[in-house]
């Protein structure tokens, strides 16, 4: 049985796309990933004792949980201002990401558009030249 989606306004429309395409955003990463073979986890908790999360965190090849590389976000919701679009989204976000820069990581983000067109992509092959 397949699962049905309820739209009871516009703003739940907007919501339940914006949704759908970071989902799909996130996934496409994956397989970006898979064939950079990046070493990666999903929803990294990358600040023991905190709830944050990050959509991937990198490791460089050949050296899991080594040499650590970047903290990946597919940020959803910028264009509906929902979410991670919205002022307290952004502002959330810049918190939380500041944070993992000052722990030490690197922060890359990214929308699902520049994950479909290739942008991601050729920045992630940067980074591992």
């Amino acid at each position: 049985m397949s699962k049905q989606l309820i739209v009871t306004s516009k703003a739940d429309a907007i919501k339940a796309i914006d949704q759908a395409k970071q989902k799909a955003g996130e996934e496409d990463m994956a397989d970006i990933l898979d064939s950079l073979n990046v070493y990666y986890e999903r929803q990294y908790a990358y600040v023991p004792g905190r709830k944050h999360r990050a959509d991937f965190a990198l490791w460089r090849p050949g050296s899991p949980l080594g040499e650590r590389m970047a903290l990946v976000e597919v940020t959803g919701g910028v264009y509906s201002k929902q979410a991670h679009g919205s002022i307290t989204g952004i502002l959330l976000d810049n918190a939380r990401l500041n944070l993992a820069t000052l722990v030490g990581w690197r922060v890359l983000r990214f929308t699902p558009q520049q994950v479909h067109n290739g942008e991601a992509r050729d920045i992630l092959e940067r980074l591992l030249a």
